[in-house]
């Protein structure tokens, strides 16, 4: 990864108002887990593509990774404002659901983030598989794990998933909100297990997948009280005392 970083670098000096290389070069520094400098490269994108929402996300995201909720629950409130009124497309809607309800609290008002993603899914846009994953994550965050776990067991038999680990580490919470937490862990075992193979192996598609793995990872040992441990694409569970 330190090429691509030193690639895209001189990118930018080449063409310094060229979204492409500070994309190239977030990627690339998400893959090294470098999650602030990642951030601004992110805060450069959306200065210059303001009404690209994939920015406004993976900007929260890397904020989570390096500061936590409290800047994660900003960045929600600011997508809902920008980004959600009656003329929004159906992909901007599925983008704001399951970026606001992927992590555990960040945002209140869970019942209208959950008819939100029942109107995406009505409207049956392209990839299924990625509506009923921010339908089961919208569902989970109104505590409505009866039904989340139904369609997350059916979303975590597909290992085409390029980010499979995400729908483990949901699992892993929708157990524990069922208050069954031996199968919480034993998800959350799995899931830890699938996101270290991933990540050593270095290759990504979408090339924001470990991203979205680890802070699924993140929220999920948060949620369940169990430490989580990282090293340089590495994740593994604090031993137990």
């Amino acid at each position: 990864f330190e090429q691509a970083v030193r690639d895209a670098r001189k990118d930018i000096e080449i063409k310094p108002r060229a979204p492409f290389a500070y994309e190239q070069l977030a990627w690339a520094l998400i893959a090294s887990q470098q999650w602030e400098e990642a951030s601004r490269c992110y805060e450069q994108l959306i200065e210059l593509q303001p009404n690209k929402i994939r920015h406004l996300i993976n900007l929260a995201r890397c904020e989570f990774m390096s500061q936590g909720k409290d800047a994660y629950r900003q960045r929600c409130r600011t997508a809902i404002e920008q980004f959600i009124s009656p003329e929004a497309s159906v992909q901007i809607k599925r983008s704001v659901v399951g970026m606001c309800c992927s992590v555990t609290n960040a945002v209140d008002d869970t019942e209208a983030m959950v008819q939100l993603a029942r109107d995406v899914m009505a409207e049956n846009p392209p990839n299924e598989g990625w509506t009923k994953k921010v339908v089961t994550q919208a569902l989970l965050c109104d505590g409505q794990f009866n039904e989340a776990l139904a369609i997350l067991l059916d979303l975590e038999a597909d290992e085409t998933d390029p980010v499979r680990g995400q729908t483990l580490f949901v699992l892993a919470k929708a157990y524990h909100a069922s208050g069954k937490p031996d199968l919480a862990e034993d998800w959350l075992k799995k899931g830890d297990a699938w996101t270290a193979q991933y990540l050593g192996k270095g290759e990504f598609d979408p090339p924001n997948g470990p991203l979205t793995v680890q802070v699924a990872q993140k929220d999920a040992h948060e949620v369940l009280g169990i430490p989580l441990r990282t090293t340089k694409n590495m994740a593994t569970v604090e031993p137990k005392e």
